[in-house]
């Protein structure tokens, strides 16, 4: 089965969200390409503010923490410290 990566239609050209969603990007490949209802599942949140997030159309909240989505992109459910302080420092 081909990786699905995130629909990026809805993704500013540039700046520091355009940065984050490049960082969770390359995160979400690295570990294998997880679905949005895995992720939401991960979260504890619905597929629709995972989505919402990843698409770039809504930035990550109290609903669903960077960090914590950082941690949900990865297998282990553990994110590497610096790839965590990189995504909270362009929120």
């Amino acid at each position: 089965m081909p990786l699905r990566r995130f629909d990026r239609t809805s993704w500013p050209e540039h700046g520091p969200h355009r940065d984050l969603l490049d960082l969770l990007d390359d995160v979400h490949v690295h570990h294998g390409c997880p679905s949005e209802r895995v992720l939401a599942r991960r979260l504890r949140t619905s597929t629709a503010r995972v989505r919402d997030v990843v698409r770039g159309r809504a930035l990550p909240g109290d609903a669903v923490g960077i960090r914590d989505l950082v941690a949900a992109l990865t297998a282990q459910g553990r994110a590497d410290p610096a790839t965590a302080d990189r995504a909270e420092a362009l929120t």
